[in-house]
């Protein structure tokens, strides 16, 4: 429902350059990693999209910190903010990624 009402604001042109993941992408990491009542973070959902798309590549990240807190914040959220993520889930998710020789981190 979200995607129709993203697609029916862009225009001609931009859905032209838009490509959109795949529902079945979140729901196949869901049912790999337990992530309870919490949703994995677009990041996750994205590397496992090309995970899937492209199975010859391996991804470097950059900038995954696992929603751990850096001078009183999380990523881009104010201090008084909580990550809705399992951060643990999605740390372990891409340890296993990186141990499969998937993904690999920038310093």
């Amino acid at each position: 429902m979200r995607r129709t009402q993203v697609e029916a604001e862009l225009t001609p042109e931009q859905l032209k350059r838009v490509s959109f993941v795949p529902a079945d992408v979140a729901k196949d990491l869901i049912e790999q990693y337990e992530f309870g009542d919490r949703w994995p973070s677009s990041g996750l959902i994205t590397i496992w999209h090309f995970r899937h798309e492209y199975p010859q590549l391996q991804l470097m990240l950059h900038g995954f910190d696992f929603f751990k807190e850096i001078d009183g914040k999380i990523h881009y959220m104010e201090d008084n903010c909580k990550a809705n993520h399992h951060a643990s889930q999605e740390e372990r998710c891409c340890m296993d990624l990186r141990k499969a020789g998937r993904v690999g981190f920038l310093t």
